[in-house]
């Protein structure tokens, strides 16, 4: 449907640019300018990724990578590393995407929830850290921000861990104390409405008369 769509749709069909992507090769004179920027972040952004794992691997853990699709290990991992946006725009869009992700990964994991690092290049990491926070569920015990570019500083990942690691029992303790009070809040409620829905005549009379 390329010569009935428009330019405006077009750039925001993935269709498509999935389609000048994998034949960026054969299309280079109009490929490249059109992805330079986006190879050139890429290329940024992957190099960070490498150092971290270097760092992390220096401390003898084990790491694994996740793309978009949800894996086994990430979904069994203690401490998850996740990018404020997972996407090249950096929109709001991007972040409901990470914040939806980590969700998945903490799913029912109340009583041994995993260490939750947040990270990105983005001006915006220390404005939005609350809200991600808030929107995906965690506890403050388990959950820390840090700037892409400090990670590469000596010291910086061994310290943040170090810390996070030290408070992990008791932390893990306040995970089921608030896992356990809000399912009792909740199923306090479900008991409360459904006693006011038993209420009949009688005792909307009786009410009245008190």
């Amino acid at each position: 449907a390329y010569e009935s769509t428009d330019r405006e749709d077009l750039q925001n069909r993935e269709d498509f640019i999935s389609i000048l992507w994998e034949k960026r090769s054969m299309l280079v004179d109009i490929c490249r300018p059109l992805f330079s920027e986006y190879e050139n972040t890429n290329k940024i952004e992957r190099k960070l990724l490498d150092e971290l794992v270097v760092e992390l691997q220096k401390l003898e853990l084990v790491c694994s990578t996740m793309g978009r699709e949800i894996t086994e290990d990430a979904k069994q991992a203690d401490l998850v590393f996740i990018d404020l946006f997972l996407g090249y725009t950096q929109s709001e869009d991007d972040m409901a995407e990470a914040i939806k992700r980590v969700k998945m990964l903490i799913k029912g994991r109340s009583e041994r929830p995993p260490l939750v690092v947040l990270m990105s290049r983005s001006p915006h990491l220390k404005d939005k850290r609350n809200e991600f926070r808030d929107q995906a569920c965690l506890l403050g015990s388990m959950f820390r921000v840090v700037s892409k570019l400090d990670l590469s500083k000596g010291g910086m990942v061994a310290m943040l861990l170090t810390r996070l690691a030290s408070h992990y029992e008791d932390a893990k303790r306040v995970a089921s104390f608030v896992h356990a009070w809000d399912q009792g809040l909740t199923e306090a409620r479900k008991r409360f409405i459904q006693i006011l829905r038993r209420l009949d005549l009688a005792d909307l009379a009786q009410v009245q008369t008190l």
